[in-house]
């Protein structure tokens, strides 16, 4: 059986990242039996393991990253996934999310660009290297020319559901009593929130009302106190009233708002690969997104775009599907799309990981490290 051993510790900080690793296990777990991997998680605590154990993959098992780092090559993995002890580079398989520090280096300072570069370039001297999207794969070539020839691009896509006979008692939970719009994005500078504001407040002047709903994560750390600005905004502009700030919610909760929503927003400057896109993929919603090429790329029916500095463009379509919902083209092929990411990571594994490298007295079996993983789990 194909071992892999999966680095994760839990980052409420950053979702979408633990989200990715969790996503990738549900997509493990649609395979056939004969070709699943065994996963070993190298996690600090029970928490990380609990999250990824929640998707019900069988074969999983859990070391404490000081049992790995005192021995690393005598455990029998054949892959390391995303990032591990710099010794294990010839049998990691690392993955970057995206450059958004080259795209937009006026959210970093100088010492966190250095940091990201420095950071990728370990990245890039591992056996090969994961990205979600073209358009970060161009990235690699275009800011780092030669310096990282092994890339595979896997798309990723998404899992975790929701109940729809709950949908209408998630929204009145929340206040949601009539038709809104959703934007699902962390309240991050980048995420380019400031564009919806101005877009509802364009529509007011027209007398047109859209609610819209944000959730996520309202601490980005670039810039304090951006949540209170956006609110200060939407105050000032007359628009404080179409607005709901919901904050960091579960996750259920959330794509039950997703999918009760005429449709949901993504006004982003950036991404590497949306998640939020691919909820709404999943769940057969409608988009509206910037003009992203990775937005682009993701999409090619239920959506519309708008130039992502433009907030009359994006009011003009708010305005058009205020007066008529958008209509949805049914797409039944979602579960391919799902099985095809964990497929697609498999190959990657294989192309580019050398595999385990010690053998004899001192290396682990499998079931050695079954008997390591039952001890971590029965003392936890």
């Amino acid at each position: 059986m194909y071992q892999v051993g999966l680095s994760f510790d839990l980052n409420e900080n950053w979702i979408g990242g633990s989200y990715y690793i969790r996503s990738l296990v549900s997509a493990f777990a649609l395979l056939p039996a004969d070709e699943q991997p065994m996963l070993t998680l190298i996690s600090r605590n029970k928490d990380s393991v609990t999250f990824i154990q929640e998707v019900g993959y069988t074969k999983l098992q859990w070391v404490h990253p000081d049992q790995f780092h005192a021995q690393p090559d005598a455990f029998p993995f054949d892959a390391i996934f995303p990032w591990a002890d710099p010794n294990q580079a010839y049998r990691t398989v690392s993955w970057i999310p995206d450059f958004q520090e080259l795209h937009l280096p006026f959210y970093f300072t100088d010492a966190e660009i250095a940091a990201r570069r420095h950071h990728h370039r370990l990245r890039f001297a591992t056996s090969g290297l994961v990205v979600s999207s073209d358009s970060v794969s161009k990235d690699v070539a275009r800011f780092y020319p030669g310096e990282c020839p092994n890339v595979a691009v896997v798309r990723f896509a998404s899992f975790d559901g929701f109940d729809d006979s709950k949908i209408d008692q998630v929204r009145t939970a929340y206040g949601l009593t009539g038709p809104y719009v959703m934007c699902a994005n962390q309240v991050w500078v980048h995420k380019n929130h400031i564009l919806v504001i101005k877009a509802l407040s364009l529509l007011k002047t027209k007398g047109v009302d859209v609610t819209v709903c944000f959730t996520g994560n309202e601490s980005d750390y670039r810039v304090t106190g951006y949540a209170k600005f956006l609110k200060q905004m939407a105050e000032e502009w007359g628009v404080s009233d179409n607005l709901k700030f919901l904050g960091f919610i579960p996750r259920s909760d959330q794509l039950s708002l997703m999918k009760g929503a005429r449709y949901v927003i993504q006004p982003s400057l950036f991404e590497g690969w949306s998640t939020v896109i691919e909820d709404a993929k999943a769940m057969q919603q409608f988009v509206v997104a910037s003009d992203l090429p990775v937005h682009q790329e993701q999409l090619d029916a239920n959506c519309r775009f708008f130039p992502r500095h433009n907030p009359e463009a994006l009011a003009a379509i708010m305005l058009e599907f205020a007066r008529t919902s958008p209509k949805i083209t049914r797409d039944n092929d979602y579960a391919d799309r799902r099985r095809q990411f964990g497929r697609d990571m498999l190959a990657a594994f294989q192309r580019f990981s050398n595999g385990p490298r010690m053998q004899g007295a001192q290396s682990l079996s499998a079931s050695d490290v079954a008997a390591l993983s039952d001890e971590n789990f029965a003392s936890a």
